[in-house]
């Protein structure tokens, strides 16, 4: 494993290592599942009452607007892959259980909306299989 210089508290610089391949794909994958969770919340967000969604989607659910499930996708499959993505970056000690805590999520989201909505698109099995494929990368790097 190779090292580069970084600053720490006291100016000096420390050894850090390089990221893995594979942490280097967990992150590519949070970044791409957050980007596609803001553009879903936004979808959301920007029109709670129908517009881009139809709210008749939520007949059955516990929701009347898409204000809760659009805040709810915006911070766990958007932020929280987001700070997970800088924890890694910075070598975090808790960006590994991070990159599985985030295929977690995805995988509860996904769980989520079967519950509440059924099976509505081709997405959800997709992002399922997302949400698998993280935590099975998450767990051959893990450094916990």
């Amino acid at each position: 494993m190779t090292t580069s210089a970084s600053p720490v508290a006291d100016g000096s610089s420390a050894p850090q290592p390089n990221l893995s391949g594979l942490s280097r794909v967990l992150i590519g994958l949070e970044l791409f599942l957050a980007f596609w969770a803001f553009a879903g919340s936004y979808g959301m967000l920007s029109t709670p009452h129908g517009g881009v969604l139809d709210v008749a989607l939520l007949d059955g659910s516990p929701f009347d607007s898409f204000i809760i499930p659009g805040i709810t996708l915006l911070v766990s499959s958007g932020l929280f892959p987001v700070v997970v993505v800088v924890g890694a970056l910075r070598r975090a000690s808790w960006a590994s259980l991070g990159h599985l805590a985030v295929g977690i999520v995805l995988l509860g989201w996904i769980a989520a909306q079967l519950m509440f909505i059924g099976y509505v698109s081709w997405m959800q099995p997709v992002f399922f299989a997302y949400g698998l494929l993280v935590v099975a990368l998450a767990l051959l790097d893990r450094d916990y």
